[in-house]
């Protein structure tokens, strides 16, 4: 009965503090509303407490923003419905009014009128804990208006007092750059809507180096535990979605839905001082961009390895980025592509063929890499990889002036390449492009060079085209119009299926099957050697034996071990006549004829380990020799 009496004796205060604040002014008056975890409310009705005298006695984690006090949640115009037909029970109270929320726990809260009556509708949110939105600080979020400084008001007063998120459902105009950190606890910014304004820094010459929309505050240590999620973002062809710079952040989620007119969506290359990695990048459509993700190795700083490693990808559309889609330089290791569809990249680069001598020992060590710049005295262009090596032969990825689609490139084959001081030259053999005949694009640039080992696996569930530098080192499995040798692998093991075969590859080193195996017989294409007591090795060769003079075509292999290697030797020729069979065997370094099964028209003869044949035709002959070791 006492705390009956006490409950209603309470209300009673409160009700007197409300009617003297709403007494009319010409001034108007600002009302902080404060939903108490102990009231229940409905979707359609709530609890409605205090002015600026009760707010004051709130827990300190509770207070309206200071720096706030004069700016409206909500324009005049939503709410002078509100209080247009004074009743006896309640005085006017002018159009001025300031609104200001803060939500508890689980709930957002949008107010409205319903019969001259404020009521209130609440949305679950997915995370617990109090949350503050960009329109308590002044953020209007039509697109219009420049809400820069106060999301960036929002984001520090929560970081500051602890609330760890911020929640905007407008759309958000912006001209500078919003800075966002965490202490390791956790912070969480979600914007409906972010454009990139009028204001905003152009777009420099070195288009790499555009300004973020969004990046790390420079804190004392590198940062965790962000959870960045925006559902829309233009960046007016002039700012980077996402740049990851001083100490950096690990261990986050960056998600954005819908991204458009942006110059590199997510960049962490070159520019953190410690360890910058785990972070998963995630959304719907990263569309028509220049890059799409540019990763790599940072500055260093004494004490600190700078790697970027174990970034994760799952964007269900990434396409149509001008230069390229993911490109994953030195200090990438570990990168892990595993879900969506990644086609339509780099429609203006070339992918230029070096030739078979590395252009690093040919120009005294200078490496050529992303950001140079490099001519044919013609055509100028940025070198996006260092010089990678594939089957034999070393390229590198550079920027075209026009769509370089289906051989349009505005290089030429052939010319010789120079960087401005001409401390780097080396020859374009071969201009390679995206194409639609073979649906190959520059989707991912895997150009990991340092460490010897790259390790990422990239296995989407499309992507139009896989290139880059120690591809053996990875794991991917892209399904793709172009050769699937290049395309399916597993630490250098390229399996592809056909119809009617199996073929296995050695990706790195060629796109020839060393074995395919169809259903009536197996063929090999390489020499086999088998380890063990019993040995057996293939060789196929052709040797030009002139008429009347013994021609060495092939050499024995010395035997150490006690016992006695034995070969089996055939030859033939495309001369009608010549051919024959020997058994050859070997004891130290001399090899010895131990039978000669059948020879026409040719001799075998041995010198040492070398195996020699003579014939004697009158005319020089091509003839072609198989030799088996069995034993």
């Amino acid at each position: 009965m006492l705390m009956f009496i006490f409950v209603l004796v309470w209300w009673a205060a409160l009700a007197v503090i409300c009617l003297n604040y709403l007494r009319p002014s010409t001034t108007g008056c600002a009302l902080y509303v404060h939903l108490s975890k102990s009231v229940k409310f409905s979707r359609r009705s709530a609890r409605i407490f205090s002015s600026l005298s009760a707010a004051k006695s709130l827990p300190p984690h509770r207070h309206p923003p200071p720096d706030a006090v004069h700016t409206p949640l909500f324009r005049p115009s939503e709410i002078t419905a509100l209080f247009s037909q004074p009743s006896p029970n309640r005085h006017p109270v002018p159009a001025t009014l300031s609104v200001y929320t803060i939500i508890p726990s689980r709930c957002s809260a949008h107010l409205k009128t319903y019969n001259g009556e404020i009521m209130m509708s609440t949305t679950l949110e997915e995370n617990t804990g109090y949350f503050l939105s960009p329109e308590m600080f002044g953020a209007v979020g039509d697109g219009l208006h420049d809400d820069s400084d106060a999301i960036q008001k929002a984001i520090d007063h929560a970081r500051v007092n602890k609330y760890r998120k911020v929640v905007g459902k407008g759309n958000y105009l912006i001209n500078k750059t919003l800075l966002i950190g965490s202490d390791g606890n956790g912070f969480a910014l979600h914007l409906q809507s972010l454009i990139v304004g009028e204001q905003f820094p152009a777009l420099p010459e070195k288009w790499w180096d555009a300004t973020p929309a969004i990046a790390p505050h420079q804190s004392a240590g590198s940062q965790n535990n962000i959870d960045l999620r925006v559902e829309y973002f233009n960046g007016a062809n002039k700012a980077t979605w996402f740049r990851n710079w001083g100490n950096g952040i690990t261990a986050s989620r960056l998600y954005c839905g819908s991204m458009k007119n942006f110059i590199i969506g997510y960049r962490c290359y070159k520019d953190t001082q410690r360890v910058t990695g785990m972070n998963d990048l995630a959304g719907c459509s990263w569309y028509g961009g220049y890059l799409g993700a540019l990763i790599g190795t940072g500055d260093k700083v004494p004490g600190f390895t700078t790697v970027a490693e174990c970034h994760s990808f799952d964007i269900q559309w990434f396409a149509s980025n001008k230069y390229g889609g993911v490109i994953l330089l030195s200090g990438a290791q570990y990168a892990n592509i595993y879900k969506g569809t990644y086609d339509y990249n780099g429609k203006f680069s070339v992918w230029m063929n070096l030739g078979a001598n590395n252009p690093d020992t040919e120009n005294n060590g200078k490496v050529i890499g992303f950001g140079d710049t490099i001519s044919d005295g013609v055509v100028t262009g940025t070198v996006l990889t260092e010089p990678s090596y594939h089957q034999g032969s070393y390229y590198i990825l550079v920027t075209d002036t026009q769509s370089a689609l289906d051989g349009q490139s505005t290089w030429t084959a052939g010319k010789p390449l120079s960087n401005q001081d001409g401390s780097w030259k080396a020859t374009a053999e071969k201009i390679i492009t995206c194409t639609t005949t073979e649906a190959r694009y520059f989707d991912v640039v895997a150009n990991i060079r340092t460490g010897g080992f790259g390790k990422c696996i990239i296995e989407p569930e499309y992507i139009g085209g896989l290139i880059g530098h120690n591809l053996f080192t990875s794991q991917y499995r892209a399904a793709s119009a172009t050769s699937i040798n290049d395309t399916s692998n597993y630490r250098g093991l390229g399996v592809a299926s056909t119809a009617d075969r199996l073929e296995m590859t050695a990706t790195s080193h060629s796109n020839t099957p060393f074995i395919s195996a169809y259903k009536d017989e197996t063929q090999v294409r390489t020499h086999l050697r088998l380890f063990n007591q019993s040995k057996l090795l293939g060789l196929n060769k052709s040797v030009n034996v002139p008429n009347d003079s013994p021609t060495w075509i092939f050499s024995l292999g010395a035997n150490t071990s006690a016992t006695i290697a034995m070969w089996k030797v055939y030859v033939t020729s495309t001369t009608t006549g010549i051919s024959g069979e020997a058994n050859v065997t070997v004891r130290g370094n001399e090899a010895f004829i131990t039978n000669v099964v059948y020879a026409s028209n040719m001799q075998f003869k041995v010198d040492g380990l070398k195996l020699l044949v003579h014939q004697s035709t009158g005319a020089s002959r091509n003839i072609f020799m198989n030799a088996i070791r069995v034993a």
